[in-house]
């Protein structure tokens, strides 16, 4: 295709962006005399109430003599649709919303020429009752020939989130983060929340558009109905209806899904093989066509709609979903350029297989880590220029050479012409029998913010994967967890192992898990003699300020946060309706230990645990003298190879053992940084020479407890 082509369709590309382009690409296609092409313009102008489009569509087929592109019923569809459908615009300084000058006399001119205009007002306003008040309201300034400027009277999106949160303070709701700002115009976007619902489950509010007001109220349908008309599928979030937040608002809710994003494995240290990156596409294959069966199509692949945990590949975000019944094409937006379909950038429409498209290219960019069309994978400054990049590409450009991946079934799913491309009964049936989803999870992209914190007070004798399940949801939730591992200073039959080496294998679990060191923090808390302690001791924590919630299954954690959002179990691992009974393996864990019980063992303890300790080791430590108070100081000793101490100091109180140790040596004049604080022996620099950090011991002196560390190279 042609450059001037190709610049000609950039204008429909860009229709979501601005109306005005329609006026361009009527230039540019009559220029090029594309009859066919200026027929989907005027069909696009007449959805999107362009009346100068549409007027001017009407004027070239009659001048070019062109029956195609003639409106012979344009006076009747100006009165139903076009006359409701200008652009508004917003001044938020003044708060006022209006109509250019030059599109209201455009406006008066074709009234004037077309009807008589008492007649054509009286029956536009009596017609328009279902419009949003603001454009009511203008209607009528432009019906009494008055400025066409009124008071922003409809709702602002501004004061969704004030009317959100008025209501959570009513209902016993707790806001843990607000996920998505809701925005206008065309391209909508729902403001979105994570909360902590009254029953302690944490769930996802979202708020409901109502398009039935709107320029486009037809394209699309509402994500609670789409919700309501399928049934309940393990990939999809479970729905729970939706609450009245007010008369005119409404938010739907509905399940975590806990996860890693597919966007994590996209990356190239991923290292997935080919064959479980097509069990991904397989697995989305199959669901996409659950959808179809079920009559909704999906219409919004992408990564970040993705997640993958234990179970498999999860879907969600239905907002631009279409519920079909015998359409073969639905009108669309054009929602993301990256994965649109030829027909969706071109003819802002969507067919059954625009899905297959859209899974093409994310097949296509899982396996290469490129974009099968666009040129490169460089960052676009502006959505206008995101959208050229890709779907124009997409639509025009032939697949990248570079990345050719002579995969048959790819590059009918890429196919340009959607009857010609593969439909998704063909895509499973090549994949069929392809390895097994990723069950090791790739290395994550740190998603948690370090400004929003989660307590996790936990005594962890010997942590088992319960722990590590709950923390690792917390972070999927997009908090810095900070774990705070109780009585850390006391070795008892309970707690056999140094909570030290506790910490250890609790953070090689997570880094096991693919989460990034900057997701969690640990503490290691002493044992206080009283309670009122205690609760000073987490007052005065550094950093308490940024911590919105404790998450524990213990009442008596609960009696001490009691100011605090609670997030037991039930909070991440229960839902709305069922009965959640919390779990505690620390027992079993244990027992195993004591039992010499290895299958049990292996079964329940965390997987960082036999990283750190072999179970031969962790079992030898019961029965050893116990700890159960340390009424004096606690100092760390570094030693070296041949026991002389190089350095003695305290353990700072919301530190540990080992960044105590540490800050003491720098002080004595070395250099020295932890480089790799969850292995078995601690990766020090010291003085530039990488060196090891290894527990050997803790004793008494008198009221002190003296704990032990060798240096060696």
């Amino acid at each position: 295709m042609e450059a001037s082509q190709i610049d000609a369709w950039r204008y429909v590309a860009c229709l979501n962006l601005d109306s005005g382009k329609l006026i361009d690409a009527i230039q540019a296609f009559l220029e090029l005399r594309d009859w066919e092409a200026l027929q989907n313009v005027l069909r696009l102008a007449k959805l999107y109430g362009n009346t100068k489009a549409v007027w001017e569509i009407r004027k070239i087929g009659i001048e070019q003599d062109i029956a195609g592109l003639q409106v012979p019923d344009f006076a009747e569809w100006f009165k139903a649709s076009g006359i409701k459908w200008f652009d508004l615009y917003y001044d938020e300084k003044q708060g006022v919303s209006f109509i250019e000058e030059e599109d209201a006399q455009f406006i008066y001119s074709t009234i004037d020429s077309l009807f008589d205009p008492d007649e054509f007002w009286s029956e536009v306003l009596r017609g328009s009752a279902g419009l949003k008040p603001e454009r009511m309201a203008l209607l009528k300034c432009l019906a009494e020939h008055k400025e066409p400027v009124v008071d922003t009277i409809t709702f602002c999106r501004q004061n969704v989130d004030e009317r959100f949160r008025a209501y959570c303070a009513r209902n016993g709701l707790a806001i843990l983060k607000k996920l998505q700002d809701g925005i206008e115009g065309i391209r909508r976007c729902s403001n979105v929340y994570l909360v902590l619902d009254a029953d302690g489950i944490v769930k996802i509010y979202k708020e409901v558009l109502e398009y039935s007001g709107g320029r486009l109220g037809d394209i699309f349908s509402r994500e609670d109905e789409i919700y309501e008309h399928l049934p309940q599928a393990d990939f999809l979030p479970r729905y729970y209806g939706t609450v009245q937040v007010d008369e005119e608002l409404v938010f739907l809710k509905e399940s975590v899904h806990y996860g890693q994003p597919l966007s994590d494995y996209m990356q190239r240290h991923a290292l997935l093989s080919v064959a479980q990156k097509e069990s991904i596409i397989l697995s989305l294959a199959k669901q996409l066509e659950w959808l179809h069966r079920n009559g909704v199509w999906y219409l919004d692949i992408k990564p970040e709609n993705i997640h993958l945990n234990e179970d498999g590949t999860l879907l969600f975000d239905l907002g631009i979903s279409r519920i079909v019944k015998d359409e073969t094409e639905v009108d669309i937006y054009l929602a993301e350029p990256r994965y649109a379909a030829p027909e969706g950038a071109t003819r802002l429409v969507a067919t059954e297989t625009s899905d297959v498209f859209q899974l093409g290219v994310l097949f296509c960019e899982l396996l290469t880590g490129e974009h099968p069309f666009a040129s490169d994978n460089s960052e676009t400054a502006s959505r206008e220029e995101e959208i050229l990049k890709y779907s124009l590409a997409s639509a025009f450009s032939k697949q990248r050479q570079c990345i050719d991946i002579g995969l048959d079934i790819l590059d009918r799913m890429l196919e340009k012409n959607p009857e010609k491309r593969a439909t998704l009964a063909e895509v499973i049936n090549a994949l069929e029998g392809c390895g097994p989803l990723p069950k090791k999870r790739g290395k994550r992209i740190p998603r948690s913010n370090p400004d929003q914190c989660i307590l996790f007070p936990a005594r962890m004798g010997i942590p088992h994967k319960g722990h590590i399940n709950y923390i690792s949801r917390l972070i999927e939730l997009g908090f810095h967890v900070i774990i705070s591992i109780q009585r850390s200073y006391t070795i008892t039959e309970r707690d056999p192992i140094p909570k030290w080496l506790v910490m250890k294998m609790v953070g090689q679990s997570l880094l096991d898990r693919g989460f990034s060191e900057k997701d969690f923090s640990f503490i290691l808390t002493p044992y206080y003699n009283t309670r009122q302690e205690l609760q000073m001791h987490f007052a005065m924590m550094p950093g308490m300020e940024k911590v919105i919630g404790v998450a524990s299954s213990n009442p008596d954690v609960h009696e001490l946060f009691s100011c605090h959002n609670i997030l037991g179990q039930k909070a991440v691992f229960a839902f709305e309706g069922q009965e959640y009974e919390d779990l505690s393996w620390g027992e079993i864990v244990r027992g195993a230990a004591r039992d010499r019980d290895y299958k049990t063992f292996k079964e329940y303890a965390a997987g960082g645990v036999e990283e750190i300790l072999s179970f031969d080791k962790i079992r030898k430590m019961y029965g050893k003298p116990p700890i159960e108070f340390v009424p004096g100081v606690v100092r760390v000793v570094l030693t070296d190879a041949v026991g002389k101490i190089i350095v003695k100091g305290r353990v700072f109180r919301y530190s540990d053992t080992e960044k105590s140790l540490i800050w003491h040596v720098n002080r004595s004049g070395h250099n020295a940084q932890i480089i790799g604080a969850y292995n078995r022996d601690t990766v020090v620099r010291m003085d530039g020479c990488q060196k090891y950090l290894k527990y050997l011991k803790t004793e008494f002196d008198g009221e002190d407890e003296n704990i032990y560390f060798v240096l060696y190279a």
